[in-house]
């Protein structure tokens, strides 16, 4: 007899997210709620909770109403004023569509409060015949258990479980720490599961095998921040992550120039590179440190001392002034016109006399949104348009003035935006990573940073490891996009140098090593046609072309589910681009091929 298996549907009977967010949004005004609470949205087993949390303070529930019943499989009325303009809340409705953590409500079972870990695993753990859908997400509850054990990074973690843990190394008991690697590695047996039910299996972060490594590493950096590196090395086992993965986490360090401090962001350019360092001794010399955990004060001192052969961090602040949630957040207070000079600012927001008080909060802040850092002769310049930063980039402005231009400071490129802090006319790009640089320079169609065509070309063209390529699934395509864009780069800088025979070079290369055979061509090739193009070859580029005109007429596509671009948004966008260039360079076979 077969075995069946449910899918998840035969689980989860709930309404969709956005169901639950336009029809609250669509009926009920939100204008008497206090300007320091949020609405939150929960996926209980009771149903669809609305709860207004109070953030004043101690985090506070102020309202609870059950939305949407479980039981009875509908919606309720509940206790909000009815809404009188029907587009006042069209904001609120497109801000919670957008929200990143949408996607966990759609993962999980239950999700957005308290708990919600511990109530997926009492309902699933002995659960017999799961889905891989369902298998995954009691994996992440019980990553959850296990991390909200420590610490409530997450803003979910019950109070009542919680360790009370002293500052510093070695604060598990050998009773906690028990239980801490209990739940964690019930997590990795889960996608372990996972893996062996379905092995395409796709993740947030990848394939299930990178998201079952990727666990190992939670739990390595768990242990160097709370125990000590000994207990963190036994996490660190044999065959973790496909060789495409261990291949780019030596690409970025080698991006680095000796004794560099690195900035991350993701699981996938942070983990992989903790692990090769540890694993096998690569660049032991680059300190890797995570944006996103740099706004918790344990990681930030767990950094300040020497890490393998990195020296610690240089920071000024102290562990006592960045305790607990002081100085979490920094407000920006636009009184001056002039650039503050970074070692000014950090002595302002040391004063513990520099705050401004909001509701029943104080926050400190600084008096002007531009900011200066001198480097011998030249000076840094730049400004910040936020109303406020987080403690994270407090630490950067800190680490670039606390560390006088000794050692090379680095950001990842695979980081977004917001991350690089209005830094990016000082940003050199040299492989899959920036050098933060003291000379600023034209940056050029809206690419990030300038090009060093003499260091990025020895990276990508004789230092870069390019193995695996050949086995990656689509979020190691996505990383490959960041190649391709990196050879188009240094080829266009090349030209512009008059460095024709090296560009070449660099283009071949690109296409030798992710063919369309292996990474489809897509939207962000037609740079590389132009940059054939303007070199006068025309067959190389029209060869390209044609096969990128026939992924786009038969929706061959490597990412349009994985991210905010629709296929049909791409599809048009790239027919249009690749269309104005073959008119641009007189490319009338390919104008017409595009016109079928």
């Amino acid at each position: 007899m077969a075995l069946t298996i449910k899918g998840q549907g035969d689980y989860l009977k709930y309404p969709d997210y956005d169901l639950v967010v336009t029809k609250f949004y669509s009926k009920y005004s939100i204008k008497d709620i206090p300007p320091t609470a949020h609405i939150k949205f929960q996926k209980r087993p009771t149903g669809w909770h609305i709860a207004v949390i109070d953030y004043s303070g101690e985090q506070k529930t102020i309202k609870d109403e059950l939305f949407w019943e479980n039981e009875k499989g509908k919606f309720k009325k509940i206790d909000f004023d009815k809404l009188k303009n029907t587009d006042e809340n069209q904001k609120e409705i497109d801000k919670y569509k957008n929200e990143w953590s949408k996607r966990y409500y759609r993962i999980c079972p239950y999700y957005g409060y308290p708990g919600w870990d511990w109530d997926v695993i009492q309902e699933f753990e002995n659960t017999p015949n799961l889905p891989d859908s369902i298998v995954y997400a009691l994996g992440r509850a019980y990553s959850s258990y296990a991390s909200n054990l420590l610490n409530n990074n997450s803003g979910l973690a019950d109070d009542k479980n919680r360790f009370k843990l002293p500052n510093g190394k070695n604060a598990m008991s050998g009773q906690q720490l028990e239980k801490y690697r209990h739940y964690r590695h019930r997590a990795i047996k889960k996608f372990n599961q996972v893996a062996e039910l379905n092995p395409k299996y796709e993740t947030i972060v990848g394939a299930i095998q990178v998201k079952a490594s990727n666990e190992y590493l939670t739990s390595f950096l768990d242990m160097r921040m709370y125990q000590n590196e000994e207990q963190a090395n036994k996490e660190i086992i044999k065959g973790l992550y496909p060789e495409f993965y261990i291949a780019a986490a030596k690409n970025y360090l080698s991006s680095c120039s000796p004794n560099a401090i690195l900035f991350t962001n993701g699981d996938n350019d942070t983990y992989p590179l903790l692990y090769v360092q540890s694993k096998y001794g690569f660049r032991t010399d680059v300190l890797v440190v995570n944006m996103s955990l740099l706004n918790t004060d344990r990681y930030i001192n767990s950094l300040r001392e020497t890490i393998i052969d990195a020296p610690g961090l240089p920071l000024s602040f102290t562990p006592e002034e960045i305790a607990g949630r002081k100085r979490e957040l920094i407000l920006i207070d636009k009184e001056g016109n002039e650039p503050m000079d970074l070692t000014e600012l950090i002595s302002f927001v040391k004063n513990d006399e520099h705050v401004k008080t909001y509701g029943k909060t104080d926050y400190f802040y600084v008096p002007s949104n531009k900011f200066s850092l001198q480097e011998q002769e030249n000076v840094m310049a730049w400004e910040v348009n936020k109303r406020y930063f987080l403690r994270n980039h407090l630490m950067v402005l800190d680490i670039m003035a606390s560390n006088k231009w000794e050692r090379p400071v680095y950001f990842a490129i695979t980081m977004g935006i917001d991350s690089y802090f209005g830094l990016t006319k000082y940003f050199q790009l040299e492989g899959l990573a920036y050098q933060l640089v003291s000379t600023e320079q034209e940056e050029t169609n809206d690419q990030t940073g300038f090009v060093s065509t003499s260091i990025m070309y020895n990276n990508l063209m004789n230092r870069f490891d390019w193995s695996g390529v050949k086995t990656i699934t689509s979020h190691g395509k996505l990383l490959c996009m960041n190649y391709r864009n990196n050879f188009h780069r240094l080829a266009d800088a090349l030209t512009k140098e008059n460095k024709l025979d090296s560009a070449k070079a660099v283009l071949d290369k690109c296409i030798e090593i992710m063919p369309n055979e292996i990474v489809y061509y897509d939207f962000f090739m037609i740079p590389i046609i132009e940059d054939y193009y303007s070199m006068n070859e025309f067959e190389k580029g029209n060869n390209i072309a044609l096969k990128l005109l026939h992924n786009l007429k038969n929706d061959i596509d490597n990412y349009f589910d994985i991210t905010i671009i629709t296929r049909s948004n791409h599809k048009e966008a790239a027919l249009q681009r690749l269309k104005k260039l073959a008119i641009q360079y007189d490319q009338d076979e390919l104008i017409k091929e595009i016109e079928k």
